[in-house]
């Protein structure tokens, strides 16, 4: 795959509207992509520290933009996904990895781990992910 491919899946998960709130970062190369938030207190659960949809959406994003820098022509989707949340998270900035482990014609598996900004391991995930039928078009922010 090519860095326009990776610009233009850059730009168009940066462009959507869900990420207005999480303001996130994202960088990608075969294989492997890196989702990037600080934390914030519009963030927390009631308990005082990150929900865990946030856990949740970061290692899914990762993981799939990660197996989406193999394809080209369709949005990858998630057909499951498992979330471990290890350990609380109050500041700082949060980094996902998320990595291409196997790869089949039909069926793609990531793993993923969130590492706070002290290095620790705040969870993990993994999931298997499928081609869709939305194709990669500049319409939908898959462009430069």
């Amino acid at each position: 795959m090519s860095e326009d491919h990776f610009a233009r899946l850059r730009a168009m998960y940066l462009d959507a509207p869900c990420n207005d709130q999480y303001q996130p970062e994202i960088s990608i190369q075969k294989g492997v992509a890196h989702v990037s938030v600080t934390v914030r207190p519009n963030m927390f659960h009631a308990g005082g520290s990150l929900h865990g949809s946030i856990f949740y959406r970061l290692l899914e994003d990762a993981a799939l933009y990660a197996t989406n820098s193999y394809v080209n022509d369709v949005i990858m989707q998630a057909a499951s996904f498992t979330c471990y949340m290890v350990k609380p998270v109050t500041h700082g900035v949060i980094t996902a990895e998320g990595k291409v482990k196997n790869t089949t014609a039909e069926l793609y598996i990531a793993e993923a781990q969130i590492m706070s900004a002290s290095g620790d391991t705040v969870a993990r995930g993994s999931g298997a992910f499928l081609k869709s039928k939305i194709r990669l078009v500049p319409e939908i922010g898959y462009k430069i």
